[in-house]
């Protein structure tokens, strides 16, 4: 088994191949590629060690993996990576095929239902439009759907498939808006002073939605780099997502780990994190200890002074 991932490891990891630039001992320059990214140089190194064994040699076409960049592309944008020098380059050469009419039918179909022209593509289109609306699906359906539309033969076979991305991505939208709302009536017109945490629940809140909200700037209440926790309930667990964009690669994640007890993991991701809290967990009671390693972590490590900003 390989297991390829471009997140920060855990403490502990699988006992298997993992392919990860992020994990300890990597020697891979470019810690920034998304999980698209991270496939692609294994299928480089993998076409390099079949030429090696001369696997082609036989007649075999050897693939042409340039063939990939336009998927190479979308998926690094999309992910919204840092677009240093590496990822650059792999953006760059999928943006001169899709530009130049050599895509899929799927992402085709994608730039025609999101009113844009591919002729112009650019790193925005991807990230903000075509995106969204793949990810749309995972969110509130099924992740296959949009698979299946970067994977159609033909233009009718994708254009059906984006079609039914784009209404999944306009129900998303409006989803996202009435939680949003919800949460802010929720939340007091300005912070209390010394508090760094802001918790919103509700039963209904989407569980496939509750990142993008907690994602939002919750202005005026927040400053720019405050952001918001966002709860739902659902059968016998809760769950939520945090997110923050104080310190790139410094933020943190939090886990509630036993049905019984409080435990909270206090861990490094990108900008953000999830959590489950057992249906046995009051929430009013889940407010006050959820405050307390985020202020602790925030003085500790942000920028070292009690009241600075960073959310839950």
């Amino acid at each position: 088994m390989i297991v390829t991932d471009h997140h920060l490891p855990a403490e502990t990891v699988p006992d298997c191949i993992i392919v990860n630039p992020n994990q300890k001992g990597c020697g891979f320059q470019s810690k920034s590629l998304a999980g698209v990214g991270v496939i692609f140089y294994v299928l480089m190194a993998l076409r390099a060690e079949l030429r090696r064994r001369n696997y082609f040699s036989d007649g075999l076409k050897e693939p042409n993996l340039g063939d990939l960049f336009d998927l190479v592309a979308l998926g690094t944008a999309a992910d919204v990576v840092t677009l240093d020098h590496n990822n650059r380059i792999l953006v760059s050469q999928g943006l001169k095929r899709m530009r130049s009419g050599k895509m899929r039918p799927g992402i085709r179909a994608l730039f025609e239902v999101a009113r844009r022209d591919w002729r112009k593509a650019q790193p925005f289109d991807m990230g903000f439009a075509l995106g969204p609306r793949i990810n749309a699906a995972g969110r509130l359906d099924d992740m296959s759907v949009g698979i299946a539309c970067l994977l159609a033969r033909d233009d009718a076979e994708a254009q059906e498939l984006a079609a039914q991305l784009n209404n999944l991505n306009i129900e998303r939208r409006e989803i996202e808006q009435s939680m949003l709302q919800d949460a802010l009536n929720d939340f007091p017109e300005t912070l209390p002073s010394g508090q760094t945490t802001l918790v919103a629940y509700r039963d209904d809140f989407h569980q496939g939605v509750v990142g993008i909200v907690a994602s939002r700037p919750q202005r005026p209440i927040l400053p720019p780099d405050h952001r918001v926790c966002a709860c739902r309930q659902r059968r016998s667990a809760r769950f939520g997502a945090f997110h923050s964009q104080f310190a790139p690669a410094r933020c943190f994640g939090l886990g509630v780990q036993t049905p019984s007890r409080f435990d909270f993991e206090i861990r490094r991701t990108r900008n953000g994190g999830g959590f489950r809290a057992y249906s046995n967990t009051i929430f009013p009671r889940f407010r006050r200890p959820l405050k307390k390693p985020c202020a602790r972590w925030c003085a500790k490590t942000i920028c070292r002074k009690p009241s600075s900003p960073t959310a839950a």
